[in-house]
């Protein structure tokens, strides 16, 4: 197994030996640093920048991290990782907790590197200074550049950041260098002085003739490498060459460095040709490569001598040589082995590498051997950890050094190669996975062709490609599942429970779904991995809120809760899970609660630079405020997810315009909601999202209704009930039912709508729905629950709903409504609150009372104050009676229980009729309502009045409402009767009049018309008996007698 070293070289402070401290610039550097948050160090190669900041840093004592930058660093993930790795070393026993770069915060990379190095510097020591070395190896169009001057404009006090470079600052930094952030050494102030080149050649105990010192200084013009290697020639020969100054650094570099080479022995040519192979090498490495057991001694003695290597320490010590060396030291191994001989050390070299953790290494030397069997299995051995760490173009970087026809030959590297591109090219990595399909079916690798057929889903989902080819490759998925039953590893099955999002937008009805949501049961119960868990639960149970199972819901969230506080989680799955919980809570009506927590998944999301998700829990947010039918909110909601959608997603576009169509119709725009429905249709349906479409059809079909064009509205409604009970979503197929009720009462036609009223609200009870429309419309809902209690259609889950959902009835409504208060005045006095009964508690309730009944003898809205305390005061003077009104208004409310049924607004009393059912209140409306021969509504009025309104009371304030109540019964009582008798009904003629009559005993119509209708049906007696008691009741009541022809009646029916 290759080792990771707990300390890498690259991120490990150069060890010095014997390097001459350079005052002179250790002096600039304290100013630049009191003065600057960044020191720039540019010169050329071997100008002496990485040992004056290194001898600086430990002259100075100075805490930091040493970062030595390389061409792989163009990559931000794999630079973070890193710099992850030293900012938690630096920071010791703090437990350090730095963001990952995985692909959901790529779109906002600055504000990820904020995030990042807010983080890190805060767990610093406030005097650390961060080195970066060797810069310039990164190439110019990398947002590595972008990346470092945002960790600038992130420096505390106290914290600084040292570049060194062979170049000056790229165009990158023109803000924090107009900003004046940055200071400079150039090469003009890290040339040598001529006292630093006589302290130099003291130290290694070169010339110190002054003559020859002269020379060598103006022979090197202060550059330190061509010092050093003049130095070393002087030492063995005592001769001091000459060059041209038209000569270039590195011709001089290489002349120098030829000749110290060619006068080495061969032993020493040798080892240093093959441990040159290495980029960095431990004394192991080097003794394994050069096979000379006197390895250690070789590279102590070149890093005595100061011939351009480095030592760094670690677990093990590192050396490195300096980049001309090493370049210098390859090109000679060119020139002196053969092309077997260089590919076989270069194998070698390769799996001393891998062994060390240095796999960029590794695999950089097996591409030069060209040993792609090996490269292949270095890149499968580290593609899952390079994804896990973010490092997607790491990755696709190793598959690149692979030929192309390798690649298309190897499924594994087609496969991470797809992986490594499906957040960011999907349709690039359909392509790569198809193809790795393929090979994998040649070669019978079942793990390969699980994984694969996942994630082509997954990337067809991504790639917001047509759907309608996920379900041959679910028809694939199927196929394996059965060949292969019982071989998949727990982390395979994981992966592919993981990757079928793909295949529930394209097909939620897909037998495939069904076995492996129990599979999917078993994994969460079995599997190790909190994060591998937590990822297979969001995917499935997205899919059992689609079909409104919310109890298996909600035992899945409880039993996945406890996982989150198991360890940190990447904030993506903290943000699907907020997901998770806001979509439970909006669909079981917490829309508070759903609000709540779509909010902290955004707060998570921005914190940690992930925008791209700010759009999907915007539009969330949107469709639970539709769902609560809160318009104004759901347009505040809708604008910000569409500027959050920077990235034009298609499928975003058509929810938005599902989303306006849902304002447009709540704010009665017809027009509006009707062309937005239409084109979220057709969006949806490019996408081939069946699931969608059927919610789109739902709601079109309600915009249709309203238009006036129902039977349209009903053919959307087929399809969507059609296809929800396809794939077993109860949710969808309620939903339907009842907008389908809804059309028929539309129309006038309760009796078609009771069938679906009475499906659909089964249906919700049965499942505990309490969010019965995916528009929220109070009105439609008060149809609809009125009609159901009116119908005796689930009464007890019904009146449920209205509490729980709070709906307020409309006024004056029905009396099986669940009101919170109810006051019956017709034939008896009683109130009852939340359905039981107010029980007199003596003088104390009589009077807020006597205030109750009177609102309700003057009509119950807007009633003067003045006419009641005109009324029920009539002794008090003008403030005594208000303060008495306040007095009791408050009592009365107090004594009701719900502040809202009772409303004091511009010296005017209402009772609130979305709170408060009056039964007079509720008759004299539906008298209003009765249509010319309609004997239902007749009826419908004449059942609420049970007797006289207050009967036993003489108030005076009663009496005019009382008579007004008492003839409006009448004439319905005579109207009703005159209808039945027309149709022939005469039984339920006399039974109408006979209600009448026993209310009213002195009404002789009611008398004179059951007289004849008890002739007809030659009831004589009976009749004659109703004229006896109508006589004696006008007699003793009013002193009276029948009149004439109620008498000759009588007398008519006596004679025979």
């Amino acid at each position: 197994m290759p080792r990771q070293p707990t300390t890498l070289a690259k991120l490990t402070r150069p060890k010095l030996f014997g390097v001459v401290p350079r005052d002179r610039l250790f002096g600039l550097l304290d100013e630049e640093r009191r003065n600057r948050s960044v020191v720039w160090i540019a010169g050329p190669p071997g100008a002496g920048k990485t040992a004056l900041t290194a001898s600086y840093l430990e002259t100075r004592k100075l805490p930091g991290i040493w970062y030595q930058v390389d061409g792989g660093d163009a990559d931000p993930a794999t630079f973070f990782h890193y710099l992850a790795l030293a900012g938690r070393t630096a920071a010791g026993r703090k437990r350090l907790q730095l963001p990952v770069l995985t692909p959901e915060f790529a779109s906002d990379l600055s504000g990820f590197t904020r995030r990042f190095f807010r983080e890190l510097f805060t767990g610093l020591r406030t005097t650390t200074t961060l080195v970066l070395d060797n810069y310039q190896e990164v190439n110019s169009e990398s947002p590595f550049h972008s990346v470092i001057q945002g960790a600038v404009l992130e420096l505390p006090t106290g914290i600084d950041l040292i570049v060194i470079s062979h170049i000056p600052p790229p165009p990158q930094y023109a803000r924090i260098l107009a900003n004046n952030f940055v200071g400079h050494i150039s090469w003009d102030e890290l040339r040598l002085t001529l006292e630093e080149t006589t302290a130099i050649a003291g130290a290694v105990k070169g010339p110190s003739d002054e003559k020859l010192l002269h020379s060598l200084h103006n022979q090197t013009n202060g550059w330190v490498a061509g010092l050093m290697l003049m130095l070393d020639r002087f030492k063995r020969t005592r001769l001091i060459n000459h060059s041209t100054q038209s000569e270039t650094m590195e011709s001089v570099f290489n002349y120098f460095a030829g000749q110290m080479f060619d006068q080495a022995t061969v032993e020493l040519r040798e080892f240093l040709m093959r441990t040159a192979i290495l980029p960095q090498m431990t004394v192991s490495m080097a003794m394994e490569i050069s096979a000379n057991p006197q390895a250690s001694d070789l590279l102590k003695d070149l890093y005595r001598r100061r011939l351009f290597i480095n030592r760094r320490g670690g677990e093990e010590i590192e050396y490195q040589y300096h980049g001309l060396f090493r370049e210098f030291l390859l090109e000679r191994a060119r020139h002196c082995w053969s092309l077997s001989q260089l590919c076989a050390i270069r194998r070698l070299g390769a799996d001393l590498a891998a062994q060390n953790g240095q796999t960029e290494a590794a695999a950089t030397l097996l591409a030069e051997a060209e040993e792609w069997g090996e490269l292949t299995r270095l890149i499968c051995d580290h593609a899952a950890a390079l994804i896990a760490q973010g490092r997607h173009q790491a990755l696709g970087g190793l598959i690149a050094m692979c030929p192309l026809p390798v690649v298309q030959c190897a499924p594994w590297l087609l496969y991470w190669r797809g992986l490594s591109r499906m957040n960011f090219d999907p349709r690039a990595a359909k392509t790569d996975l198809e193809l790795a399909y393929g090979e994998f079916e040649i070669g019978d690798d079942s793990t390969g062709l699980f994984l694969t057929c996942g994630a082509i889903m997954e990337a067809y989902f991504y790639a917001e490609a047509e759907m309608t080819p996920v379900l041959a490759w679910a028809e694939k998925l199927q196929q394996l599942l059965a060949r292969h039953e019982g071989l998949l590893s727990i982390q395979t099955e994981g992966k592919v429970l993981g990757s079928l999002q793909g295949l529930m937008y394209a097909a939620p009805h897909h037998p495939l779904l069904v076995s492996l949501e129990k599979r999917a049961e078993d994994f969460l119960r079995s599997a190790a991995d909190p994060l591998s868990r937590i990822g297979v639960a969001y995917t499935f149970l997205q899919l059992i809120l689609w079909r409104g199972d919310f109890c298996k819901a909600r035992r899945i969230m409880a039993e996945m809760n406890p996982l989150l506080g198991t360890g940190p989680m990447p904030p993506i799955l903290l943000v699907l899970w907020r997901v998770t919980e806001g979509n439970y809570a909006w669909n079981t009506a917490s829309h508070l609660l759903a609000e709540e927590k779509f909010r902290e998944g955004l707060q998570i999301a921005q914190q940690a630079g992930m925008p791209l998700l700010d759009c999907m829990l915007y539009g969330l947010n949107t469709y639970s405020a539709l769902a609560g039918g809160d318009s104004r909110m759901a347009q505040a909601y809708l604008d910000k997810a569409e500027a959050s959608n920077n990235f034009q997603l298609k499928h975003a576009i058509a929810q938005f315009c599902f989303l306006r169509a849902g304002i447009a119709l709540l704010q009665n725009d017809l027009p509006s909601a009707l062309a937005n429905a239409s084109e979220a249709m057709e969006g949806h349906k490019a996408l081939g999202r069946p699931f969608l479409i059927a919610i789109n059809r739902v709601g079109l079909a309600q915009i249709l209704i309203e238009s006036g064009d129902v039977e349209k509205a009903r053919c959307h409604l087929e399809k969507a009930i059609h296809y929800a009970r396809t794939m077993r979503s109860s949710l969808i197929e309620h939903q339907g039912l009842l907008v389908e009720a809804y059309s028929w009462l539309k129309q006038g036609e309760k009796h078609k709508a009771l069938t679906p009223l009475r499906e659909g609200l089964q249906i919700a009870r049965q499942n505990d729905y309490l969010v019965l429309d995916p528009w929220w419309r109070p009105h439609v809902m008060v149809r609809l629950l009125s009609q159901a209690l009116q119908s005796e259609i689930e009464v007890v889950y019904v009146k449920s709903v209205i509490r729980r959902r709070n709906i307020t009835g409309e006024s004056p409504g029905i009396e099986t409504w669940p009101w919170p208060v109810k006051v019956y005045t017709l034939g008896r006095f009683e109130v009852l609150c939340d359905d039981k009964p107010l029980h007199s508690s003596g003088k104390s309730q009589r009077k807020p009372l006597e205030l109750l009944q009177c609102l309700c003898a003057f009509g119950g809205q807007a009633v003067h104050q003045d006419r009641l305390t005109d009324a029920l005061w009539p002794e008090a003077d003008g403030d005594t009676a208000a303060q008495a009104l306040r007095t009791t208004l408050h009592r009365l409310r107090k004594l009701l229980q719900h502040e809202q049924a009772v409303r004091l607004e511009d010296r005017q009393v209402s009772l609130d009729p979305g709170y408060i059912w009056v039964d007079c209140l509720a008759f004299e409306h539906a008298v209003t309502q009765v249509g010319t021969a309609d004997r239902a509504s007749l009826e419908r009025a004449m059942s609420l009045y049970k007797g006289h309104f207050l009967q036993g009371d003489s108030v005076p304030w009663a009496l005019t409402f009382r008579e007004r109540l008492r003839a409006h019964y009448m004439s319905l009582a005579e109207r009703l009767g005159g209808t039945f008798e027309q149709n022939g009904d005469l039984t339920s003629a006399v039974d109408c009049y006979h209600r009448a009559f026993e209310l009213e005993p002195v009404a002789e119509t009611f008398c004179r018309r059951i007289m004849i209708i008890y002739a007809r049906l030659g009831r004589r007696a009976e009749a004659v008996a109703i004229y006896q008691r109508f006589g004696q009741s006008l007699r003793s009541r009013l002193g009276m007698n029948p009149t004439q022809e109620t008498q000759a009646l009588y007398q008519a029916l006596s004679k025979n």
